[in-house]
């Protein structure tokens, strides 16, 4: 097994590029893509690989290299990288810890690992790019450090974390009811069994609840974005959207196919001013939902966009008893 590295550009310390097999070194040093591989050449590395790699369930990324620091995790780190043609996709890794200097974990660093439960990362962290975490295990708990600072739209889809801990120096990201959060008031990550804070979020991030199921949740006031994919295949029956919310991007409830109400705290006609993306559309925000009615303060849109002036939320006895004797 080897591990590979390279200088930083000013020389100051070392991404770590890939953890690989003998194998793979050889293959890369001799063909140019793995369509040239023979089949006998590729099931020895296979077996190779199995030996070495998929054996592993734990692993420390070294502090330093040569005398310097190992300040980032390069892209693929885990899955190959860019030093092999061959990325290992199944590997047996259940535990990382990271070195005490890294500073920026690269795009899919962690990627394809789905038996990993447990990453420690350092106090030094300040950055993750795209996709870290992609296709792999459910992390059980994840800490971010006073210094962490910045992440993409995608640093964590693709992945199930159970918790979030922030260090409450951090002045960038809270953790709190389940759900990862930034200073701007966007909920970032959510995870399983979140509530989403009653204040203080102003936006929810594209894919948040990816492999997060919620119960029936409610969307506070002051939230006026939903992001692609947010809520996308989630089993709840009702959800409450705030009258402050003025965009509903792509596929944010798309494959709720349990939904069936939508209970939102303004009237018929502010919900009509509400940007939906993708109405009718393949990648509706509503694509493949169930046969919902939006239960307005003042009235229920049903599923065919019939509008009902009565709603049973404003129904009082007198109004129930006139409608039983069709007065």
């Amino acid at each position: 097994m080897k591990e590979y590295y390279s200088k930083c550009d000013d020389g100051s310390g070392w991404y770590f590029d890939a953890l690989v097999t003998d194998a793979d070194y050889e293959l890369s040093q001799k063909y140019h893509s793995t369509d040239d591989i023979p089949d006998d050449e590729y099931n020895e590395y296979i077996a190779l690989h199995d030996a070495e790699i998929e054996q592993l369930t734990e692993y420390v990324i070294p502090d330093t290299y040569r005398g310097k620091p190992v300040v980032v995790i390069g892209q693929q780190a885990f899955t190959g990288g860019n030093k092999t043609l061959l990325q290992p996709e199944y590997v047996a890794l259940k535990r990382i810890k990271v070195g005490k200097y890294v500073e920026v974990i690269d795009d899919g660093a962690f990627a394809h690992m789905p038996s990993l439960e447990q990453i420690d990362l350092p106090e030094s962290l300040e950055s993750m790019y795209d996709i870290v975490f992609n296709k792999s295990g459910t992390i059980k708990k994840l800490h971010l450090g006073k210094k962490f600072n910045f992440v993409t739209e995608t640093s964590f889809r693709g992945v199930k974390i159970l918790s979030f801990d922030v260090d409450p120096a951090n002045e960038e990201f809270r953790a709190e009811s389940g759900c990862l959060i930034d200073k701007a008031g966007t909920i970032i990550k959510g995870c399983p069994g979140a509530v989403l804070p009653d204040s203080g979020v102003v936006s929810i991030e594209e894919f948040a609840f990816e492999y997060a199921p919620v119960d029936d949740p409610v969307v506070p006031e002051g939230v006026k974005n939903i992001g692609k994919g947010a809520f996308y295949g989630q089993s709840f029956k009702q959800v409450t959207l705030p009258s402050t919310i003025k965009y509903i991007s792509n596929v944010a409830f798309a494959q709720c196919s349990s939904l069936e109400k939508i209970v939102y705290n303004g009237t018929m006609e502010q919900w009509k001013t509400v940007v939906k993306i993708g109405e009718g559309k393949e990648d509706a925000w509503n694509r493949n939902t169930g046969k919902y009615v939006v239960a307005c303060t003042d009235g229920t849109i049903d599923s065919a966009g019939v509008e009902h002036k009565e709603t049973p939320r404003k129904q009082g006895f007198f109004s129930k008893l006139k409608n039983f004797f069709g007065a």
